[in-house]
């Protein structure tokens, strides 16, 4: 994760030059829809790599992880949203220049993902939400994969 200082440097440099921010899995691979709730809610299949090889998924990282989705979870109680729409609607507020992609395969949570857009968050929420971002533990990639990305 950035340190809030260098993100929002980050941010703002992107909006000074023009560029536009894709965020790639702004669901967390599927942690901030607030499915799961321990790492035995992951699926078992074997081309599931996130339970071997996402390091926020690993032992130690997940259940610390997990305790702050149940806050964003509350935020989306306050809102009357879901908590895929609040991390959602958070990464889009962060400006104009910022997109998001979440995948999915269902329409019912394509359908969800685009609530997001009436999922209005107050001030106070996003410094929480901003906080919380700051909290995740473990890498977005492991080692190995973060070789092939710089390849």
């Amino acid at each position: 994760m950035l340190s809030p200082n260098l993100g929002q440097l980050w941010l703002s440099t992107c909006v000074e030059l023009g560029i536009s921010v894709v965020a790639y899995s702004p669901l967390g691979r599927g942690m901030l829809t607030g499915r799961y709730t321990s790492k035995s809610d992951l699926p078992t299949r074997e081309i599931d790599y996130r339970a071997q090889m996402q390091p926020r998924f690993q032992p130690g990282n997940i259940e610390s992880n997990l305790k702050l989705v149940e806050a964003i979870k509350e935020i989306a109680a306050q809102r009357g949203c879901v908590a895929a729409q609040v991390a959602l609607a958070w990464v889009l507020d962060q400006g104009d220049h910022v997109v998001a992609i979440p995948g999915t395969t269902k329409l019912a949570n394509l359908q969800a993902n685009l609530g997001a857009l009436g999922c209005r968050l107050t001030k106070e929420n996003r410094a929480i939400l901003n906080d919380l971002a700051d909290q995740v533990l473990g890498d977005r990639y492991s080692p190995e994969e973060m070789a092939a990305v710089n390849q």
